[in-house]
């Protein structure tokens, strides 16, 4: 309420493969307000997301990283029902050096779907939508973990993921 939380409108995400984790079409449609917003870094997570984490101890280890992303992570994988698409983390001297789909490999941290990136860089990202087609900003920053200073940050509050009405 106080901290200019924003909503952006989103598309229909249609892939083969793995699930689509952030479009790069949802956000070059709310392209406007990105780049008019105040503020040089963006923070995105998932809707469906309730959670208890508190962006400001991320936000700091983010600034003082100079990390061009932070991507926030969990442990104790077992606990959260985890399915094929979702993704998992591997480091290297605290930076992340691999980004994996569980059906392919699993380490002992899993992404919880926030992130915060600077704006510059999303909006280079953008840039390249124009150009290449339908992307996963994941599946961008996976591309160029060699050139990008990518980072976590270990969640480790609450965390649930609401995918059903059961849930």
């Amino acid at each position: 309420k106080t901290q200019d939380l924003s909503i952006l409108a989103g598309v229909g995400n249609n892939r083969i493969g793995h699930q689509m984790k952030i479009n790069l079409r949802s956000l070059q449609n709310n392209r406007d307000y990105l780049e008019t917003a105040a503020g040089e870094h963006v923070i995105i997570a998932s809707p469906n997301i309730v959670t208890s984490f508190d962006f400001r101890h991320a936000y700091e280890v983010h600034l003082k990283n100079n990390s061009d992303v932070t991507l926030i992570y969990k442990k104790d994988a077992a606990k959260y029902n985890l399915e094929d698409d979702d993704i998992y983390l591997e480091f290297c001297n605290k930076r992340i050096s691999g980004i994996h789909y569980k059906k392919t490999h699993t380490t002992k941290h899993f992404y919880s779907e926030m992130l915060i990136i600077k704006k510059a860089l999303l909006i280079q990202f953008l840039d390249l939508y124009k150009y290449s087609g339908e992307w996963d900003l994941l599946d961008m920053i996976t591309i160029n973990l060699d050139t990008l200073r990518v980072f976590g940050v270990q969640h480790t509050g609450y965390l649930k993921r609401i995918n059903n009405l059961q849930s």
